[in-house]
């Protein structure tokens, strides 16, 4: 039986669940010269090549608030690229560096009433359930050594492995194309002895705590599963191919991420899905696999984090609907795939009997 995944209208269906990025820490409760301190700091440390990015007031006209002028530039440095947010410039434009960064580090002048005290190792850990809004608040501590600035960062790192290990990882089949191609529904193909959106749904079940089936508006989900329980999520962007249904999942989900495959990759194996997951980096806004053939990311089977939305909105309304353009310029990361062949596409009818040649099956 097959249903609709209905948009959540809670505080999780936003789209927009945090207020710079999925990952983001705040710091308060000291005069203004010591959290200009603290974030320049943060900025200045080794994180092992994440991307870091800290909002808070830039340049003199913020009062003495702003970072100094070293720690205040845009860096580059051994993959480590850090970017301070103009706060007193309008914060929708100006935000897409934070949305890239993997962490968010900013500073407010006034501590909110539910601020977690840092006051030892696993302090921040303690509250990995951020407040609505998406980001935890911590109490600045007072002039750090470098002692207590080793605890902090590792407070800190237990703190963002915490908030990523509670997105959950949802699994989808894209299965809304029209076929125009193959004449006839890729989805409902029998390469394994089953519709091959059924057989998707079984590879991605493995990994997922839940797996849905992307459709077109007025496609019959019946059959495209089989006898396994899955919902399915109808497009909500349309005319946009799969880019539309990668967009309607998050929508429909914002707070989680998606393994997405799709129903033209007939010799997708479990062993190439676990490899992918395994290697997720969740604070990117992707993992893909570089195809074989052009050596470009492969968006038909790759994992979009939640912040991935705000990229794909960002080129929807920039004309361009290509989800593999999106992956290309982004921050995410590449994987090699041990098994190439696993990438194939099969789009054509010589490709789908090329298929079922070596798989011994036959087409239904």
């Amino acid at each position: 039986m097959t249903t609709t995944c209905r948009e959540d209208k809670g505080p999780r269906g936003r789209m927009r669940p945090f207020r710079f990025n999925p990952f983001e820490l705040a710091f308060t409760g000291a005069p203004p010269r010591e959290l200009s301190g603290l974030m320049t700091g943060l900025l200045r440390r080794d994180w092992g090549g994440r991307r870091i990015a800290v909002a808070c007031n830039a340049g003199a006209e913020s009062g003495g608030q702003g970072l100094d002028g070293a720690a205040a530039r845009c860096v580059d440095r051994g993959g480590l690229r850090s970017v301070s947010y103009p706060a007193e410039h309008d914060a929708y434009l100006h935000s897409q560096p934070m949305v890239d960064a993997d962490w968010v580090f900013h500073a407010l002048p006034e501590p909110p009433v539910d601020a977690i005290p840092v006051t030892g190792p696993g302090a921040i850990p303690e509250r990995a359930a951020a407040p609505e809004g998406g980001t935890a608040v911590c109490a600045a501590p007072p002039s750090p050594g470098p002692d207590a600035s080793e605890g902090l960062a590792r407070q800190i790192e237990t703190y963002f492995e915490a908030r990523a290990r509670a997105v959950p990882l949802l699994g989808l089949v894209l299965a809304g194309g029209k076929s125009l191609r193959m004449g006839e529904d890729k989805a409902r193909i029998h390469y394994h002895g089953a519709p091959q959106a059924e057989h998707a749904a079984a590879l991605l079940g493995e990994w997922c705590g839940q797996v849905y089936v992307s459709v077109r508006p007025g496609q019959s989900p019946d059959g495209l599963a089989g006898s396994r329980d899955v919902d399915c999520i109808e497009d909500t962007f349309l005319g946009l191919g799969p880019m539309g249904g990668v967009l309607s999942a998050l929508k429909a989900r914002p707070d989680a991420a998606w393994l997405t495959l799709a129903c033209d990759l007939p010799f997708m194996d479990r062993e190439t899905l676990g490899a992918l997951v395994a290697q997720r980096d969740p604070f990117r806004a992707a993992t893909a696999y570089e195809s074989p053939r052009e050596g470009f990311p492969e968006p038909l089977c790759a994992i979009y984090e939640p912040k991935s939305v705000f990229r794909l909105l960002q080129f929807m309304a920039l004309g361009y609907h290509c989800p593999r353009k999106v992956l290309i310029n982004s921050p995410i990361k590449r994987l090699t795939p041990e098994r190439p062949e696993a990438l194939v596409n099969a789009n054509s009818p010589d490709e789908r009997d090329a298929v079922l040649a070596r798989l011994g099956g036959a087409a239904r």
